[in-house]
């Protein structure tokens, strides 16, 4: 129950961790840690990192209040820190992970990147208030070629006095290649009257051609207090893009449909910071970004960038369906302001899209009725949907 975590995979190789008792998806192990230390720790040791390893079916479960983590992988040395060498090929799966701050908080080697991490078919959070996280569900640093895929995501909630970012899922430092792919996230709040920051995905990579693909993700109820501002520190976001480029953002679903309590917040779908600086460095296609908000000033797209327009390599056949359809310079209500300001989008729409349900907790799927379906364009890195099913 230490800070040096309930288990330790110290430069352990090939180790496995299954909960069920039936080589299936049953999750019949409960692993608890009642410290302020991880629950699981991948880590290296003095000569080499922990690779091949598997964490699967498990119901992991921390302390609560705002207090311990879930898996974390990094440094031997200082919880928390890079890893010293690579931690690579490794598997975290099917797991249920509630009660602490990160779910997993995934910290690779600087130099020689971690390799082929797959996190997948998790289920992280709760309804229940005690049980939710507290910081994230998952983070991934100095990684390459990862996979963040079907995973649920419900249930991140700040303490009333944290001035952190509240975050589904966090990319950050050098990344080359991943996917996040088909995720269902929501539920998540920052608490502080203060006014600070949410978001259901939020990329900060430092690296400027990351190349990762964030696919087919329903991403919805995201909230903070609301500030008259626009940072990743501020107000709840769907998807924040705080740094860095090589961001393919295709055939998600976000909808913002749980108010701020602040009248002067300023919310967005996609919020795009002045920090993002490489022309070309976002594609954005095939994407519904819609606001069912009433409170404060709502938008589809933020486009801070010092880039601008030129931010997008291309962007069309989207859907804006908010108070105001983009910022760009200055607010452009209307989609035909949106497509003069972007000089591209001639195909996008500004409709209401449709969705199965709109309260929380939101149905994506849309209506039979919907104007969106079949409105997008036949995309070689996205074939299937959000079910797994063919897109036509």
């Amino acid at each position: 129950t230490s800070a040096t975590g309930l288990i330790k995979l110290s430069g352990a190789d090939r180790v496995t961790i299954d909960g069920s008792l039936a080589a299936g998806t049953d999750r019949s192990l409960t692993i608890t840690n009642s410290g302020a230390g991880p629950i699981i720790w991948i880590a290296t040791n003095a000569t080499s990192g922990a690779n091949n390893n598997t964490i699967k079916n498990c119901n992991l479960t921390g302390p609560g209040a705002f207090a311990g983590q879930g898996i974390i992988a990094g440094s031997g040395a200082t919880l928390g820190n890079p890893a010293e060498f690579p931690n690579s090929n490794n598997t975290i799966q099917n797991n249920a992970i509630k009660s602490v701050q990160n779910a997993a908080f995934i910290s690779g080697n600087a130099i020689t990147l971690d390799q082929n991490w797959l996190v997948t078919e998790n289920e992280v959070g709760s309804a229940t208030v005690a049980e939710k996280l507290s910081f994230r569900g998952f983070l991934i640093g100095n990684a390459g070629n990862f996979t963040i895929s079907r995973n649920v995501i419900s249930g991140v909630s700040s303490s009333t006095s944290s001035s952190a970012t509240m975050s589904g899922i966090q990319v950050a430092n050098a990344i080359d290649g991943g996917s996040i792919t088909g995720n269902r996230i929501g539920d998540i709040r920052q608490n502080n009257t203060a006014g600070w920051g949410s978001n259901g995905i939020l990329l900060g990579a430092s690296t400027t051609v990351s190349n990762v693909t964030i696919s087919n993700n329903f991403i919805s109820d995201i909230a903070s207090q609301g500030f008259a501002d626009v940072t990743a520190l501020d107000n709840g976001y769907g998807i924040m893009i705080t740094s860095g480029g090589g961001y393919r953002i295709v055939a998600n679903s976000v909808l913002l449909n749980s108010n701020q309590v602040a009248a002067g917040g300023i919310t967005a779908a996609l919020n795009i910071a002045a920090a993002v600086t490489t022309p070309a460095s976002i594609e954005l296609r095939d994407n519904i970004l819609a606001s069912t908000q009433t409170i404060g000033t709502r938008y589809g797209v933020i486009d801070s960038s010092t880039a601008g327009a030129a931010i997008f390599s291309t962007i069309d056949h989207n859907d804006y369906f908010a108070q105001n359809v983009g910022f760009l310079t200055a607010a452009q209500a209307t989609l035909a302001d949106w497509q003069t300001a972007t000089g591209q989008d001639a195909s996008s729409l500004a409709v209401d899209p449709l969705f199965v349900t709109v309260p929380a907790p939101a149905d994506l799927h849309l209506q039979g009725t919907s104007p969106m379906l079949d409105a997008g364009i036949a995309l070689a890195a996205v074939t299937v949907d959000f079910d797994n099913d063919p897109r036509p």
